[in-house]
């Protein structure tokens, strides 16, 4: 008999909750000093005494110290940050947050100081602004690259083959590791993608690493103390000191332009609406303990690093002119603010995405090399610029000198004047009105619209000719900003869009004949451990194949118990073929995580199972009322939805 715990436990999975939202949960008292004063008075006839109150002499005072975090922030008390630190992904579209599991946090200090003259109904209104805000900053507004030992520590904290990858990175010369500004990040881009094989995400984080910039430092907090102070243009609102902290306290801080600052902070009336509470309910009764949650009020660029501080505001702020940024700054001078906690990711840009990679398998990617306006003026003008030729030089399949620098054989056939976007997806069009997907190849079977249509000048098609006369079509796309800073130049995106020299959904051709018959069907070898062991290596292929299928044949199916009977031996090499076994135990083990799935599969195909029974008695004994009047039970809708979704490959996970 189970326990009563377990009861109430399993209730409660089985009961659905629901999340509420909060705008605040402001703390009886914030934090701070606070001093009570006790007086004794008392109240008499004025008839009597001559005086309707007596005080009394003595008081008593006591001071008291209501302790919170200001400074530092204890890694235990964030939940979550989203996007992921680290990450690389699609996150474009997402603003990011942290999760705090204290649900007052961002109340118990805040933005706009408390005057002694303000009204109850002020000090309410007030104290609803969070002292925390999210700051985002994109990778061409870090103004500082990252010294030799924040580099070196950088080179620690990498897990797994990434620090083989740093080694062979400084071992090559393909890396400075000075912390000069002039030398830092100088890889040779095509030398690091061929000999190292690098995948994409890998190379995102090395460049994360490199692009370094507003590494937060530690300064003492009495260099805080006092009055809007300056010293070398960095400016810093006013600090006083609590009881609980130290003048010789660290504070990691962060020295932004006023510039950028003025463009990022959110306002007073912004800063209430970026902060809530969230908490799960069952009924009434909450479910947990309640979360505090701060939202950025800015969306992470595509294609871009994107580092995120959590900045304390305290009394930062005013009522009326929002963040007090000292008068008289320059936009070049620096604004001081502490940082509590921050995190960086990487955004993938559309050609980086799923449905990007997708476009661009028939357009191998042959270099990206940095740029700038004029080559890229140059481009739109109808000339080739030389760094495009020397990347030609080192391309696979490589071209001659002679043939990659004469400029008779080059010709730009087009280039992008606007981007439109059209169910869902991005699309080019060029100067003669092609429209061309984000891959850079032409579309023909849509129409787009001209209203949303947005100027775009950062994709250009090339055709060269080469010593016998074919002609060979390369597509150009600028990566980033071509005004972004020199430490961060823009790159551009070399591609290929031969079809017949192009690759597919399968591996490179091989010289033995056996395995190209299967390398050309899409196969990859793959390590195979047997039930009994055994270890051998197997033949798979997954759903996405580089040719046309022929229809399947729905009358070969059979009733398979294991994924062993769907096992194939190929006599010709001696190997396992696995693609159908791997997809059928997938789906297994699929549908048994849906308790619901699994439930509504076993119920139906008992039933139909049943009516079968009967059929076949019925058939045998017809004299004997067996009751048989209903049809055979329908497919349920459920399960007929997950099936469908699983043929288009929704849910199925890609590792």
């Amino acid at each position: 008999m189970p326990d009563d715990s377990t009861s109430a436990n399993t209730a409660l999975a089985n009961t659905p909750t629901q999340i509420e939202f909060l705008a605040n949960q402001i703390p009886a008292l914030t934090s701070g000093d606070y001093t009570i004063t006790l007086r004794q008075e008392l109240r008499t006839d004025a008839s009597i005494t001559g005086d309707a109150s007596i005080a009394l002499d003595d008081s008593l005072t006591r001071k008291f110290s209501v302790y919170g975090d200001r400074f530092t922030l204890n890694p235990q008390d964030v939940h979550a940050v989203f996007p992921p630190a680290g990450s690389l992904g699609e996150h474009s579209n997402v603003l990011p947050h942290i999760i705090f599991n204290s649900s007052t946090l961002p109340w118990e200090r805040g933005a706009i100081p408390i005057l002694s003259t303000d009204k109850p109904e002020a000090r309410d209104q007030k104290r609803k602004s969070p002292w925390l805000a999210l700051l985002l900053f994109e990778a061409e507004e870090l103004q500082d690259l990252i010294s030799q030992s924040e580099f070196e520590q950088a080179l620690r904290d990498l897990s797994g083959d990434a620090k083989g990858v740093w080694a062979e990175l400084v071992r090559q010369n393909w890396l400075d590791t000075t912390g000069q500004p002039e030398a830092i990040a100088k890889i040779q881009t095509q030398g690091l993608r061929q000999e190292l094989k690098l995948s994409a995400p890998l190379v995102a984080q090395i460049q994360t690493v490199l692009n370094g910039g507003l590494a937060p430092k530690s300064v003492r907090a009495g260099s805080l103390v006092g009055d809007h102070a300056q010293l070398q243009s960095i400016n810093w609102p006013k600090l006083t000191l609590e009881s609980a902290q130290h003048l010789d306290d660290l504070v990691r801080v962060i020295d932004v332009p006023k510039a950028t600052l003025r463009q990022i902070l959110p306002t007073a009336d912004e800063l209430r609406y970026l902060s809530h509470v969230r908490q799960n309910k069952n009924g009434e009764e909450v479910i947990g303990s309640a979360q505090a949650v701060i939202i950025c009020n800015r969306l992470p660029k595509a294609g871009a690093t994107s580092v995120v501080h959590l900045v304390s505001v305290e009394n930062c702020y005013t009522e009326k002119d929002g963040f007090a940024i000292p008068t008289g700054m320059k936009d070049n001078e620096l604004v001081r603010l502490v940082s509590l906690y921050s995190w960086r990711f990487v955004c993938l840009d559309e050609k980086q995405n799923f449905s990007g990679v997708l476009a661009q398998l028939n357009h191998p990617l042959l270099a990206t090399i940095p740029t700038t306006k004029s080559s890229c003026d140059a481009l739109s003008n109808g000339r080739i610029p030389a760094e495009v030729q020397a990347a030609l030089l080192h391309s696979d399949p490589a071209l001659k000198t002679s043939s990659a620098t004469d400029s008779s054989k080059w010709r730009v056939v087009d280039h992008a004047v606007a981007r439109v976007v059209a169910r869902g997806r991005s699309f080019l069009i060029g100067a003669q009105g092609q429209i061309y997907n984000q891959a850079g190849a032409p579309v023909t079977k849509i129409t787009v619209s001209q209203s949303n249509r947005e100027t775009d000048m950062r994709h250009w098609w090339l055709v060269h000719e080469d010593e016998v006369g074919q002609s060979h079509r390369y597509f150009l796309a600028v990566q980033g900003q071509l005004e972004a800073p020199a430490a961060h130049p823009p790159r551009l995106a070399l591609y290929r869009q031969d079809l017949e020299a192009s690759h597919a959904l399968r591996l490179p051709a091989v010289t033995d004949q056996i395995a190209e018959k299967f390398l050309q069907l899409g196969f990859v070898p793959v390590r195979h451990r047997l039930r009994a062991r055994g270890k051998t290596i197997s033949w798979y292929r997954g759903p996405l194949m580089p040719f046309t299928p022929e229809p399947f044949d729905t009358t070969a199916l059979f009733k398979v118990t294991n994924a062993d009977e769907l096992l194939r031996y190929h006599h010709s090499n001696g190997m396992f073929e696995v693609s159908y076994a791997a997809a059928w135990e997938l789906g297994r083990l699929l549908a048994l995580r849906s308790k619901k799935i699994s439930t509504a599969l076993f119920n139906w195909k008992r039933n139909h199972r049943q009516q079968i029974k009967q059929a076949e008695q019925l058939e045998l004994h017809p004299h004997l009322p067996f009751g048989l009047g209903q049809k055979l039970p329908d497919l349920p809708v459920e399960i007929e939805s997950w099936l469908t979704n699983l043929s288009l490959l929704r849910g199925v996970p890609f590792n």
